[in-house]
């Protein structure tokens, strides 16, 4: 698995044929891709040799079809063990995928926050020798610098630049994972009574699972507008959740917090499931084995 679970909204067997809808998020994305879309709006006909066909259709909502004569084609892109789907609601030219060495982050530009990070943490990325010391270099993305040099934005605000991908998740990785996960595109506004409490306690979790299990992937993301800081006006988030999946246990947990400043307790208190934040953040994850 290599942590990007945008790739496979649906799967459809026809004889000795796979055919495979694929969504991705592009910038001309919009409106909701999903297995019920795809299998009314788009029919991929599967051809003697593999193949890939983009095709844009009505208010551009924008499906990748790749095709095989053989069910090889399952085999190799669920890699012998489970493809986790990620079905996205995504507004067209807002919202840019901004792929980094260990995280992607799914910014949205208007809001100047990301809609949602996702990465996979493994053992070795927090368990090593010598672990790098967090640099605090907060930076814009290079890849989207317009929307993310947000450095005055925050200043005197009273909140912290709170982290999708902690640096700490970065320990192992280098000089350059390091300053990636200080870019803006990789954080959004938290107060600091959650970012230095449950939201650190679950990091903490997260690394402690990584290690006893090999590795997990992890999505974190936020919903609502409690205030719009700075002269960019970066919004800052009424919740923040996270939705953690085990591959060794294929267990998930999902969780919800409020961005307040009273805001106390432990992680698992604020348990919910993945049903909830699916509802409540406007996206969708499945499971599908072999």
């Amino acid at each position: 698995m290599n942590g990007n679970f945008t790739i496979i909204s649906s799967f459809e067997k026809s004889g000795n044929k796979a055919i495979y809808y694929i969504s991705r998020l592009f910038p001309v994305f919009d409106g909701r891709v999903g297995l019920f879309m795809a299998v009314h709006s788009l029919k991929c006909r599967a051809k003697d040799n593999s193949g890939v066909s983009a095709i844009v259709l009505n208010k551009n909502k924008y499906y990748v079809c790749f095709m095989s004569k053989s069910l090889q084609m399952k085999r190799k892109f669920l890699l012998g063990a489970a493809a986790l789907l990620i079905v996205l609601n995504v507004s067209a030219q807002d919202t840019v995928t901004l792929e980094h060495t260990y995280y992607t982050s799914h910014f949205v530009n208007s809001k100047h926050i990301p809609w949602f990070v996702e990465y996979t943490l493994h053992k070795k990325d927090v368990d090593c020798k010598a672990p790098l010391k967090r640099t605090d270099n907060f930076k814009p993305d290079p890849l989207n610098k317009k929307f993310t040099d947000l450095e005055d934005d925050y200043k005197g605000t009273g909140y912290d630049r709170g982290h999708c991908m902690p640096a700490a998740d970065n320990q192992c990785h280098g000089k350059k994972a390091m300053d990636e996960c200080f870019y803006f595109s990789n954080m959004f506004p938290q107060t600091h009574r959650l970012n230095a409490g449950a939201w650190k306690t679950l990091e903490e979790n997260e690394r402690d699972m990584a290690v006893a299990n090999d590795s997990i992937f992890v999505c974190i993301g936020s919903y609502g507008t409690l205030e719009k800081i700075g002269k960019e006006k970066v919004v800052v988030p009424k919740y923040c959740w996270k939705v953690i999946y085990n591959y060794k246990t294929e267990d998930w947990s999902a969780y919800i917090f409020p961005n307040t400043e009273d805001v106390t307790g432990k992680p698992e208190d604020f348990a919910t499931t993945v049903e909830d934040i699916e509802s409540k953040a406007n996206i969708e994850f499945f499971i599908e084995s072999e």
